[in-house]
């Protein structure tokens, strides 16, 4: 395993390649300033750039796919936890 020192530019989110059912075929991103390796598991990738709609919902986070702000990590009381919902849309 190649252990890399580089510091996350931005919250990490997630991105559902498909709609959770039985199953979550899901990618878990974290935005950083520089370049990574491919490491076990983990790829580097990169987002092309687009417009999105953002909202913030308040609760647990069943059918969304968020950005998490503030979520288990830093409370066990889902009240607190603040995802942003992403969703591209069209130009």
């Amino acid at each position: 395993m190649i252990e890399q020192v580089v510091a996350p530019a931005g919250p990490w989110f997630t991105h559902h390649r498909k709609p959770p059912g039985s199953h979550f075929d899901v990618d878990i991103c974290v935005p950083v300033a520089g370049p990574v390796k491919a490491s076990g598991q983990m790829e580097p990738g990169e987002w092309p750039a687009m417009s999105l709609v953002r909202s913030v919902y308040r609760g647990g986070y069943e059918g969304l796919y968020e950005v998490h702000v503030s979520g288990p990590d830093a409370s066990p009381d889902p009240a607190t936890w603040r995802p942003e919902l992403n969703q591209p849309v069209a130009s």
